[in-house]
Formats: structure tokens, C-alpha cells, sequence
């Protein structure tokens, strides 16, 4: 019990619990890989679910992680988090895939498109953006909101339609 109450932001606290569930863990498809956000250190570890051992290096941010995703053939990984940075790494070694994807603030969500093609990032900077998982460069301007962005999401059934929210 604590000693007195404690008053909590409603909205921030349900964003912090909801990136906790969805980004604590992800897996590929083939359900071999998964990949852990160590949320206190800025690195997230490539690991083998099957036997729990370690892929290649951490991969690092300079502050807190907020996302994580495969790419649908499970050959990238997105980073993401508060240092205004989404980076791409192999989905097989965890090695640095020299691209980094930039935002004026912290970045709360990344997706790739169902074909693998593009990148979808949803940041506090009030924009999203969709980017060549290629090479990183901005595929048209700058979505713009009233406030911060915390999720983004891809179309299944049509692939070029993407769609970011708070």
C-alpha cells in the first residue's frame, strides 16, 4: 500500500502500458527469431526462442527504446525510441544496416508495409512518415497531426494505405 494516493495521467499511462504489451517482444513469422527491448539501457537483443541464446551484438540506441519490428520476411529489424532515431539492422546477424530514419522528436511506433517495401514511423514531433526500408529516404512530405503520434499501422488488404494515431 502506499502512503498516500497517487495521481496518474490517464492518457500517458495507458500509452506506457499499451507500448510495454505491444513492444516488450516480438517474433517473425517463422516464429525462430524474437527480439527483446531492454527498455533501461537502450538496447534491444536479437535472441533464438528456441534455446534462449544470444544473436550477435545489442542493438543500441543512445536513449530508451519505444518500438520494435520485423520486416515480413524476417531479413530486417526497426528500432526505435525516444532519441529521435529509427534504425535498420540484418535480421540475421543484429548487425547495423547503416540506415537511420530521423524525426524531430521521439519516435513511439515503426511498421514495415506487408510487402517489406516501406517504413512506417509515428513520432511525438506530431508527424509520421513513410520511408524506403531500402534506403531510408522519405517516400513524399511529412503526415502532420495536432499532437503527438503513438501508433502506426499497415493495411493488410491494401498495402499502400498506412494510418497513424494517437
Amino acid at each position: 500500500a502506499l502512503p498516500a494516493p497517487v495521481y496518474v495521467d490517464s492518457d500517458m499511462w495507458e500509452k506506457i502500458v499499451l507500448n510495454l504489451l505491444s513492444n516488450a517482444l516480438k517474433f517473425t513469422f517463422t516464429g525462430s527469431i524474437a527480439v527483446r527491448l531492454r527498455w533501461q539501457d537502450g538496447n534491444a537483443v536479437l535472441w533464438r526462442a528456441d534455446d534462449g541464446s544470444r544473436i550477435g551484438q545489442p542493438m543500441h540506441h543512445l536513449s530508451e527504446l519505444k518500438a520494435v519490428a520485423f520486416s515480413p520476411d524476417g531479413t530486417q529489424i526497426i528500432t526505435a525510441g525516444i532519441d529521435r532515431d529509427a534504425r535498420l539492422w540484418d535480421g540475421n546477424t543484429a548487425r547495423p544496416l547503416s540506415i537511420t530514419l530521423r524525426h524531430a522528436a521521439g519516435i513511439a511506433d515503426v511498421a514495415f508495409s506487408p510487402d517489406g517495401q516501406r517504413i512506417a514511423t509515428a513520432s511525438d514531433d506530431a508527424s509520421a512518415q513513410i520511408w524506403s526500408a531500402r534506403d531510408g529516404r522519405p517516400l513524399g512530405p511529412r503526415l502532420r497531426q495536432n499532437g503527438a503520434l503513438w501508433w502506426c499501422a499497415w493495411s493488410a488488404a491494401t498495402p499502400t494505405r498506412c494510418t497513424a494515431s494517437r
